[in-house]
């Protein structure tokens, strides 16, 4: 409702990889737009100064990690 989507890997991981101080300054963050077949979602944190990628499930306890949103997507399709 208020227009904003999740991100999904691909997009996570593109900003996590073009934006690195972003990744260290806000400590990492859920792609719920992605998820396996159990139900878990991809994430991306810092942990001893490395970034970390794995998954959780959407319902755990990590309250220091947010959800990953984008209000638009821009770019061209690759599948046109």
């Amino acid at each position: 409702a208020d227009g904003k989507e999740p991100l999904t890997l691909e997009e996570g991981l593109a900003l996590a990889t073009q934006h690195p101080d972003w990744l260290v300054s806000h400590q990492g963050f859920a792609m719920t737009g992605s998820r396996s077949a159990d139900g878990r979602v991809p994430g991306i944190w810092m942990s001893q100064h490395s970034p970390r990628l794995g998954s959780m499930w959407p319902t755990s306890k990590h309250t220091w990690i947010g959800n990953a949103y984008c209000t638009e997507r821009r770019g061209v399709s690759l599948l046109a």
